[in-house]
């Protein structure tokens, strides 16, 4: 059946890694959007092997609504394993029951009523990110490591509840997701390294492990801390029934639910179902975000009529008053929003997912693709067709105004994927690169000293720049 469908060129049995082998990680991105829209018989569409096993990537809005849209195929691909020593079965990685359980389970973590309680976290931690980059005194930096940490700050204390300053090592465990993801990217691009045996014995695979080493310790760290903390509470409010009936009413943080799972309800819940939680949410809520700040900043720095715009819009919601961010000034920043969904539709921050589809998928064109097939999803293909997105590799906001996106099919946008494995905390996110963002314009002011042209995507497990993003921020002038 796979056969039947129109086949892209590539090498028998192999498939694409040939071609991909070939490719720089700069080159990733372009390499790619030609596989779907060029080197294949059928644009919008690539059907070809990889290591044997039939793949297939989708250019339209429609075909991908098909897979993502569907509970019939939420099972992750096989590429994801290359995370799984990392992760193990998290809620990014697992499938199946486990997965609709975990989902259904944690949901109420990111509830409004928790998210609203965020708001003095984030305000603190982001201003002094501000502090930080204004201490510099205008000489160029790469923020990158300083919208890392604060990232890093806000989840470890919102959803962990632990002060990221009470944890040693932290520093250690920020290098140590970057040189994983890196690592876990260059794996999947050469074929010779997905036999274990070869790839432990390699340089990469050695430090690979050592850094999983350094990971698990830090989130064990995490644990610890919390678990103690929250044996001292329950003891302290034993006593107090009713005030104990309040609590277990309202929605929990993230950490705190994990803690007290009653067991008859949800079965074994073990100090490794924990952990692998913690692991993911640690390394999803802090990464991703960082990386899409980054990429705002560059872009405000690059853009000073869009960054003008933005920073008026804050004038007009607090004057020139020093107040903290408030969740009803996060409703009234309508052209921030469209800023950084801009940036995240040129540099998403997840630049690839995938899922094996269990049964056969029938496209909205009518064709029929076969159950045991993988379909690899990249939204950078998506965010750059001008089908819906002319002139796309242009940086403009306005495309995400209510005028522009009438119409526009919801699957053209899919930063935070979509359907019913959608990002769990796109809402946190919002909130968190809103409020940082709005810091930052008020505070200071961005210039960004590279050129565009030099800085390209490189598609790890999180989108990077190829060369680091260098600015200079100054105090604002109009700011008491």
């Amino acid at each position: 059946m796979f056969l039947k469908l129109p086949q892209a060129d590539c090498m028998p049995v192999f498939g694409m890694p040939l071609g991909i082998n070939n490719s720089k990680m700069e080159d990733l991105s372009q390499y790619m959007l030609d596989a779907v829209e060029r080197r294949t018989p059928l644009p919008g569409y690539n059907f070809t092997f990889f290591l044997g096993f039939p793949h297939c990537m989708f250019g339209r809005a429609e075909d991908i609504e098909a897979v993502m849209s569907s509970m019939k195929y939420i099972d992750k691909g096989p590429l994801y394993y290359l995370l799984k020593d990392w992760l193990n079965e998290g809620l990014l990685l697992s499938s199946g029951d486990k997965w609709k359980q975990r989902r259904k389970l944690l949901t109420p973590s990111f509830h409004f009523k928790i998210l609203d309680n965020n708001m003095d976290c984030m305000n603190r931690h982001w201003r002094d990110v501000a502090e930080k980059f204004l201490s510099e005194k205008g000489a160029p930096i790469n923020p990158a490591l300083f919208v890392c940490r604060g990232a890093l700050e806000v989840i470890s204390e919102t959803a962990m509840g632990t002060k990221l300053s009470d944890l040693p090592h932290s520093e250690e465990y920020v290098s140590a997701v970057r040189s994983s993801n890196e690592i876990a990217a260059l794996r999947a691009i050469k074929m010779w390294n997905y036999v274990d045996f070869i790839f432990n014995l390699l340089p990469d695979g050695r430090k690979v492990k050592k850094n999983f080493e350094v990971l698990h310790k830090f989130t064990r760290t995490v644990i610890q801390q919390k678990r103690k903390a929250f044996e001292q509470r329950k003891k302290l409010g034993a006593s107090d029934a009713s005030q104990g009936e309040k609590k277990r009413k309202q929605p929990q943080p993230f950490l705190d639910t994990l803690l007290e799972l009653d067991s008859e309800k949800f079965g074994s819940f073990s100090d490794a179902d924990i952990q692998e939680e913690v692991d993911t949410f640690m390394f999803e809520g802090h990464d991703t975000t960082a990386s899409a700040l980054l990429f705002a900043l560059f872009e405000l720095g690059l853009n000073p009529d869009v960054q003008d715009k933005a920073y008026q819009e804050q004038v007009d919601i607090f004057g020139f008053d020093d107040r903290n961010v408030t969740t009803e000034d996060l409703g009234k920043m309508n052209y921030l929003e469209q800023v950084i969904k801009e940036v995240l539709r040129l540099y998403p921050s997840v630049p690839f997912w995938s899922r094996m589809i269990s049964e056969d998928l029938k496209l909205p064109n009518g064709m029929i693709v076969p159950a045991d097939t993988v379909v690899d999803i990249m939204p950078h293909i998506i965010h750059r067709n001008p089908m819906y997105y002319p002139n796309p590799n242009v940086f403009d906001p306005e495309r995400f105004s209510p005028e522009q996106s009438v119409g526009r099919h919801p699957f053209a946008f899919i930063p935070f994927s979509a359907g019913p494995r959608n990002c769990i905390g796109q809402r946190f996110a919002m909130m968190e690169m809103k409020t940082a963002l709005s810091t930052l314009l008020r505070f200071t002011n961005i210039k960004t000293l590279n050129r565009r042209d030099d800085v390209q995507l490189l598609l790890f497990v999180i989108t990077r720049p190829s060369q680091p993003i260098l600015v200079e921020i100054t105090p604002r002038k109009h700011v008491r």
